[in-house]
């Protein structure tokens, strides 16, 4: 999988928009479209500010030849979701896709819930 098309899937799963990672690592939205595109590759620096505003590895990234198998979602002690990555959206089933997408949102607002318990 190609950069572009590894960095659409990975804010699709992570409902960020392209506008939102730009804002998120100071870039203008154009660069990004550009980076999704697959025009133009980010520089290494902004590689790794993608890596951490999205919470991923680099080689997540980069390795193209990594086939994403699911996704997993874990709560960290701090209580952020972090969202491992493992499967290309392609090969995943549009119920699947749907019913991750449920389970991420249920872990969001359990989450809230903790923190306004405390």
């Amino acid at each position: 999988m190609n950069f572009g098309k590894k960095l659409i899937y990975i804010l699709s799963v992570k409902n960020v928009s392209e506008t939102e990672l730009a804002g998120m690592i100071k870039q203008k939205k154009q660069n990004v479209s550009r980076w999704c595109s697959g025009k133009y590759k980010p520089s290494i620096k902004n590689i790794n500010k993608i890596a951490k505003a999205l919470n991923i590895s680099v080689e997540d990234l980069l390795d193209d030849n990594k086939n994403f198998s699911d996704i997993q979602i874990n709560v960290n002690s701090k209580g952020t979701v972090n969202q491992t990555i493992q499967k290309e959206k392609d090969d995943l089933k549009d119920k699947e896709i749907a019913l991750l997408k449920k389970e991420i949102e249920l872990l969001k607002k359990e989450l809230e819930l903790r923190k306004d318990r405390k």
